[in-house]
């Protein structure tokens, strides 16, 4: 998961699914992570013996508010099809508007 990432994942990750969270540090977290970056947070995670299952994104990302460029969910949606790894993307907030009333 792009790191930083809303802190609920931890816990709905692993009562609900039983999986463990691998957070994928970037030089530039509002533009997300490469793929050289998700390819080392990978190795990290297998090196300690965890298996990558999929990538989770979360656009508009939660909790820095930015919006992925379209190449950059690209790169990141192509790291996970070369690995074989389901991508799972969390746009609860894409549908979000906001009104200036004034206040």
């Amino acid at each position: 998961i792009p790191a930083p990432y809303y802190a609920g994942f931890d816990s709905d990750m692993k009562l609900l699914a039983g999986c463990v969270t691998v957070p994928v540090h970037s030089a530039d977290p509002s533009a997300g992570p490469t793929a050289e970056e998700l390819e080392e947070a990978a190795l990290a995670a297998e090196s300690r013996g965890l298996r990558i299952k999929i990538l989770l994104i979360t656009n508009p990302h939660n909790p820095l508010g930015t919006i992925y460029t379209p190449e950059s969910m690209k790169s990141m949606i192509d790291w996970a099809r070369s690995r074989n790894l389901h991508t799972i993307v969390d746009e609860i907030y894409a549908l979000s508007t906001h009104y200036d009333f004034g206040h």
